[in-house]
């Protein structure tokens, strides 16, 4: 590993990474922005803010507010924001999005 290398496990897959509620609350959420036809526009912002993902995370806990009235749930406004710190749930969520099987 280089002193340049972002994350903590370059080589393991992202699958390993995230815990099994992680996965179920990024499935969740890919399910809602499939049904909502908002796939595309996310996978576009996601893409775009892979290199700041503290920023979006950030972005995220301070829009929750007024994003608390499409997402309902206690907490996922916080949870959504801590997956969005690290960039292996990103990845997770694009591939979610992109995967044109999942159902929405």
């Amino acid at each position: 590993m280089s002193a340049l290398s972002v994350g903590s496990h370059p080589s393991a897959p992202v699958e390993s990474i995230l815990s099994d509620e992680d996965k179920a609350h990024l499935n969740r959420v890919a399910r809602f922005l499939k049904a909502k036809s908002l796939a595309l526009p996310a996978v576009m912002f996601l893409e775009s803010v892979r290199p700041l993902n503290l920023v979006a995370a950030q972005a995220v806990y301070f829009g929750w507010p007024f994003a608390s009235l499409f997402f309902p749930g206690e907490g996922m406004g916080e949870r959504l924001g801590g997956l969005l710190e690290r960039r292996e749930s990103i990845d997770y969520l694009i591939q979610l999005l992109e995967d044109p099987e999942a159902a929405p």
